[in-house]
């Protein structure tokens, strides 16, 4: 909550998260407070899978992997996407990260941005 009352101030700006219940609640609350919130916000989250695909559309597959591979034990949806390690395929990984994007974008209710 402390980075999403940062965005308070800001004009112009996107909030990255990988907390993926706290987007979902905030899309589905009728709080008064966090529907002004979410009104704010709307268009300007971006999911950790989000940037996991946008890195691998810049920096390429392979790259990425390796980064990534070490730090998937600490991300439920990253060990689900990456967890047979560098067996891992490309095409495997953009349609699981596609999955989860879409299941995100499908309950946040016009939260996320189209980055």
């Amino acid at each position: 909550m402390i980075l999403i009352s940062a965005t308070k101030q800001e004009e112009s700006f996107y909030l990255t998260t990988g907390d993926k219940r706290c987007i979902t609640a905030l899309a589905n609350s009728t709080e008064p407070s966090l529907v002004a919130i979410r009104e704010r916000l709307a268009g300007k989250l971006v999911c950790l899978e989000q940037l996991i695909l946008k890195i691998i559309n810049v920096e390429g597959f392979e790259v990425t992997l390796i980064k990534v591979l070490p730090a998937r034990e600490y991300d439920k949806a990253l060990k689900a996407i990456f967890g047979s390690g560098e067996r891992c395929t490309q095409d495997n990984v953009l349609m699981a990260l596609g999955a989860y994007i879409q299941d995100l974008r499908d309950n946040a209710h016009g939260l996320l941005s189209e980055i």
